[in-house]
């Protein structure tokens, strides 16, 4: 079987893109190809006024491209261990930057590093520096496993009715939206008139995640 080429071959000029933005926005990363694999590596520096306390601080990331980015986000390490293992991190000791599709919804409306950085990777390192200083999360905080989905889709959906987020789910999965059709939220109005915009922003989503998301949901929904 032929050996899939790594993102940083396949397309040279998005790459290259991708190394002049971080040049210029964040001079302290850097690309670096192990073993085939692309990472971005180094000090990334973080400062903010978040309810009128002074966020400021350093961390050194090491994050992994995955082969068919930017179809797919990276994955985040931060292998000095200044994020303890208990704060939001996954089983691989990656930082848990929020629910699967929750990070597919804002890293897919771009593709690109500088919106994975600066609306996913910063967000949860200052709501991280914020709680350790000050004991609190300034976001909120999102809780673990099917917990934290619900929460995220209630936010959306105004609902953690899992029927429900179902039906939402099934229309995202869809090539095109009927605006006439009844949306799910059982309001009454019409789909164009209440949740179109959120279900053509879940639109931009792989369908792939998708599917595995309505999957998943199937299986609570039976237990």
């Amino acid at each position: 079987m032929a050996q899939i080429k790594s993102w940083h071959i396949h397309d040279k000029i998005f790459f290259v893109n991708e190394q002049k933005y971080i040049a210029v926005n964040f001079p302290d990363l850097h690309f670096k190809v192990e073993n085939g694999y692309v990472f971005l590596i180094g000090t990334i520096h973080i400062s903010a006024n978040i309810n009128d306390k002074i966020i400021s601080d350093n961390f050194w990331l090491k994050i992994k491209f995955p082969p068919n980015y930017p179809h797919m986000y990276p994955t985040v390490f931060e292998p000095r261990h200044k994020i303890p293992s208990d704060f939001h991190t996954n089983p691989d000791y990656s930082l848990c930057l929020g629910t699967e599709i929750e990070i597919s919804q804002i890293f897919f409306q771009q593709n690109s590093i500088g919106v994975f950085l600066n609306k996913l990777v910063i967000p949860y390192l200052l709501g991280f520096a914020y709680h350790r200083d000050y004991n609190e999360f300034p976001f909120g905080e999102r809780g673990h496993g099917l917990k934290g989905k619900l929460e995220f889709y209630n936010e959306l959906f105004n609902t953690k009715n899992i029927s429900k987020i179902i039906k939402f789910l099934s229309l995202a999965e869809k090539d095109k939206l009927r605006g006439h059709c009844i949306c799910p939220c059982q309001s009454g109005e019409k789909l164009r008139n209440c949740h179109w915009k959120v279900i053509h922003n879940l639109m931009t989503i792989p369908k792939s995640l998708i599917r595995k998301e309505i999957a998943e949901f199937r299986k609570h929904s039976i237990s």
